[in-house]
C-alpha cells in the first residue's frame, strides 16, 4: 500500500469576490500531523495567492469548533474567525479568513 501524501486544494474564486479572494480548504493525511508540513507549505500558497492578485484566503468549508489544533494553527498563520454555521451534520464550524495584505499596525 503506498504512504499517504499531504494534499491541499486551494481554488481561485470565480464571480462574486473573485477580483481579490482565493478558497482554501487543505486536507492532511493523519500520519503528516503535527511534522510541520503545513507550517512549510501554507507560506507557499500565499505567495501563489498574492502572485495572482490575491487579497484575501477564505477557508473553504470552515473548520470544525471542536477541533483546538486547526484553530489554533489558523489563527497563528494570521486568520480571522469571522462568523460560525452549522453544518448539514450539525457540527458547529467557524469561517476563517486571512486578510493577505493587512492595514498597516496589524
Amino acid at each position: 500500500m503506498a504512504a499517504p501524501v499531504p494534499y491541499v486544494r486551494s481554488m481561485m474564486t470565480r464571480g462574486k469576490g473573485s477580483a481579490t479572494d482565493c478558497r482554501f480548504g487543505p486536507t492532511l493525511a493523519d500520519d503528516y500531523q503535527g511534522r510541520g508540513v503545513g507550517t512549510q507549505i501554507f507560506p507557499l500558497l500565499a505567495d501563489v495567492a498574492q502572485h495572482f492578485g490575491r487579497k484575501r484566503i477564505i477557508l473553504f468549508g470552515g473548520v470544525l469548533a471542536d477541533n483546538p489544533r486547526a484553530l489554533r494553527y489558523y489563527k497563528k498563520h494570521g486568520f480571522q474567525l469571522v462568523g460560525s454555521f452549522t453544518r448539514r451534520d450539525g457540527a458547529q464550524s467557524f469561517d476563517m479568513i486571512l486578510d493577505l495584505h493587512p492595514p498597516s499596525g496589524q
